[in-house]
């Protein structure tokens, strides 16, 4: 068992990152592992995460208010949140959005296999999952009618070189 509230512990191979797409609302989480990481608002709908990650200081404050107890991963400058933070040193050129950093994270700590879920912009889906829209309903603090463009994210997600780690991304 790998599971560590204090620190990310890389004793299995693989790990499971979640964003906020529609296929979380389709995804079997039997089929993941213990290591699981949620990226921004899949923090609050996945269940058994190790941790949160994000790269938004407004993120970071609705954490503080909602996400009591579990690690909170970012490369940010350090912060007076009222948060268990953990500080990931990033390469600068890979400090844009969560996802790549997220990404880059797992690699340098030791992941064989990063499985990603949820990420459906990339098959051109740009819609928050059921899930996600229903929390934000009960705890608003985001615009999710606002379009979303992830093409910038995932052209630079493509562009992280020299990776240790395979990523897999699963399309529901």
């Amino acid at each position: 068992m790998s599971k560590s509230y204090g620190n990310i512990v890389m004793s299995n191979k693989r790990i499971w990152v979640f964003g906020a797409g529609v296929s979380l609302d389709t995804f079997d989480y039997s089929q993941a592992g213990e290591d699981r990481l949620g990226i921004n608002l899949a923090a609050y709908v996945v269940p058994d995460l190790l941790g949160a990650f994000t790269a938004d200081y407004h993120m970071l404050r609705h954490y503080e208010k909602y996400l009591r107890g579990m690690p909170v991963y970012t490369y940010k400058t350090r912060h007076n949140f009222d948060l268990p933070m953990m500080y990931v040193d990033i390469p600068l050129s890979y400090r844009t959005y969560s996802t790549q950093a997220a990404i880059l994270m797992c690699s340098m700590k030791g992941y064989d296999e990063i499985y990603m879920v949820g990420f459906d912009s990339r098959y051109g889906n740009n819609d928050y999952s059921i899930r996600i829209k229903a929390f934000c309903e009960e705890c608003p603090f985001t615009n999710l009618t606002k379009p979303r463009d992830f093409a910038p994210i995932n052209i630079r997600v493509d562009k992280i070189v020299g990776l240790r780690s395979k990523v897999i991304w699963m399309h529901g």
